[in-house]
């Protein structure tokens, strides 16, 4: 989950009306990066321009287009590094790990606490 905040904070960093282009998240392996860059946008949260391998299916290149709504979402959740953290506890101590969505059911329950709403 750090690399999909990582890779969408990267994204946010793209000047209004352009492409993103490549990203480089330091300390991540290029192949990581650009298979959770596929994972993004399979999941609706970036639109980008992925090329698969023809022999392995493992992603060759992929660039970010723009981050969509959901993803902005998601990155507004994401963006205090306090309740980022408080997320990845309860991820991990209740279930071990958490998918995208089930971080993001975390955050905006976390999110809501923290404005002293009910969630």
């Amino acid at each position: 989950m750090d690399l999909v905040r990582a890779i969408l904070f990267k994204a946010e960093e793209a000047p209004g009306g352009s492409d993103v282009g490549r990203i480089e998240i330091p300390g991540w392996d290029e192949a990581d990066v650009l298979e959770h860059i596929a994972l993004l946008k399979e999941a609706g949260y970036v639109e980008a321009a992925v090329m698969r391998s023809g022999n392995t299916g493992g992603v060759r290149a992929a660039v970010v287009q723009r981050i969509t709504w959901q993803g902005h979402e998601f990155l507004d959740l994401a963006r205090s590094d306090t309740l980022w953290s408080e997320a990845k506890d309860v991820a991990t101590k209740q279930a071990g790990s958490a998918s995208l969505e089930v971080f993001k059911a975390i955050l905006t329950a976390l999110v809501l606490r923290a404005v002293g709403l009910p969630g």
